[in-house]
């Protein structure tokens, strides 16, 4: 049953992690880079195939023993990888004339992949200890995979990621413990837990921040408000998106269609940014509607003097100038 409920706990974990690093780079880079995280995950499953083909006599000895130890490098590699891949200054714009950059983006490879490879260990192990127990273990796996899926989109709608980081974290090391009470000399989960709580008290204390990159516009008023011209005034995180509220006297969206013709003054506004870069001016309009008189010079209004009263479906209202 501690085998069943370990690789329940490493399925969930591994793609948890997918959805996590998926969110984490369309922030830091942008979603196209995200992709990538898939490809790593397959790649993790297929290396780890490989390696417990050619190492399938010393694992199988003590299989338990082995699982828990990959569930603790698990553990380890998920805060250790995050950190290093801040520190790789890899720049998805300069691939075209910048040849490090691909040596970077292979660091990031790399640095993604080894969690993915400990998880693919323990779930390849898992199957190959007791043939009988493949469909039972396979099932446990799939049972895992669809629960870390609806599970961390779940849990986007409370935790960050550095919340849901260090959730991976404690959940890998959780899984490392219950295997080693599996196996048949327990004395191995002492040594064993204790480096899993070590690493879930380190990782609870890492901030777990994306790099956001410089050329995104966050990266811009992330600057202005160094220099005290902008502030940060509210942060979301969701499964779609995160979003940051930034008000500074540097905002000047011109709405789309604005006639060349307007010679009002348009209010003051607040920029939504979404993973860093898709923008939309939130103009403050409060109580007096009259602010908001310069829509009426858009093309938008156009279907509203056409038609009286019409029905309206709204797809992507971002910051709300639509919607009034």
């Amino acid at each position: 049953m501690l085998v069943y409920l370990g690789v329940l706990l490493i399925s969930c974990v591994v793609l948890g992690l997918e959805l996590v690093l998926m969110r984490t780079l369309s922030i830091s880079h942008w979603h196209h880079f995200a992709y990538m995280i898939i490809s790593v995950a397959l790649l993790g499953f297929g290396v780890s195939g490989t390696f417990l083909a050619l190492a399938r006599r010393l694992v199988l000895k003590r299989p338990r023993l082995w699982m828990a130890i990959f569930a603790l490098l698990l553990a380890v590699c998920l805060p250790v990888s995050f950190h290093l891949t801040r520190r790789v200054p890899f720049n998805v714009l300069e691939l075209g004339w910048d040849r490090w950059q691909y040596l970077y983006l292979l660091e990031h490879y790399l640095l993604h992949l080894l969690p993915f490879f400990f998880g693919a260990c323990v779930i390849g192990l898992a199957l190959v200890e007791r043939d009988a127990r493949i469909g039972s273990r396979y099932a446990v796996n799939l049972l895992g995979t669809g629960l870390g899926a609806a599970g961390f989109v779940l849990l986007m709608h409370v935790f960050a990621i550095p919340g849901l980081m260090r959730t991976l974290t404690a959940l890998a090391g959780l899984a490392a413990v219950l295997f080693a009470l599996a196996h048949r000399r327990r004395a191995a989960a002492a040594p064993i837990a204790a480096a899993a709580l070590a690493i879930a008290v380190v990782s609870s204390l890492y901030p777990f921040e994306v790099n956001v990159s410089e050329f995104k516009t966050l990266s811009h008023y992330h600057r202005l408000e160094a220099q005290g011209e902008a502030r940060t005034i509210a942060r979301r995180f969701s499964p779609l998106c995160r979003i940051d509220v930034i008000e500074s006297e540097h905002i000047h969206a011109t709405p789309p269609g604005l006639s060349l013709n307007f010679k009002g003054k348009l209010p003051p506004q607040r920029l939504l940014v979404m993973d860093g870069e898709s923008s939309s001016a939130v103009t403050q309009i409060g109580d007096d509607l009259s602010r908001a008189a310069f829509l009426d010079d858009t093309t938008e209004a156009l279907p509203y003097h056409l038609l009286s009263k019409p029905k309206v479906a709204l797809v992507g209202p971002g910051g709300g100038g639509p919607l009034v």
